[in-house]
This record gives structure tokens, C-alpha cells and sequence, in this order.
């Protein structure tokens, strides 16, 4: 888990699974029952790099996530 700051854009949040699973479902609510745990249970996931959000800034790819 990576948090960075970056400016014009916020705080952001990369999370990676670096264990094996079966399939990207799998590894997709693993990240998330990680994420429950440390109490995030609300966030957007963006679906772009920072290039292109910091290039880009008036489209918003992002989707909101409740678990």
C-alpha cells in the first residue's frame, strides 16, 4: 500500500495483492476485505493513472465504492 499527495489531484491510496489468487474477482474482494479491515469502507476507485488525471482533469473516470 502506497498513500500519496499530489498537488491539484488529493490524497490517493494504491493498494496491490501480491499473493496468488484465481481469478481477478478473487483478488478484487481480497484487496477489498483488506481495505474493510483497516476501516475503509467508502472510497473512489479511480480507473486512470496520474498522468492522465493530472493531464485530463475535467474527466472523471472514477467510480464510488461502499463495501
Amino acid at each position: 500500500m502506497v498513500i500519496d499527495q499530489e498537488k491539484n489531484i488529493g490524497i490517493l491510496m494504491e493498494v496491490e495483492l501480491k499473493s496468488e489468487v484465481s481469478d481477478v474477482k478473487a483478488g478484487i474482494q481480497c484487496i477489498y476485505g483488506f481495505l474493510e479491515t483497516i476501516g475503509i469502507t467508502k472510497f473512489e476507485l479511480q480507473k486512470r493513472g496520474y498522468v492522465s488525471m493530472l493531464w485530463n482533469p475535467e474527466f472523471n473516470f472514477s467510480e464510488m465504492i461502499e463495501l
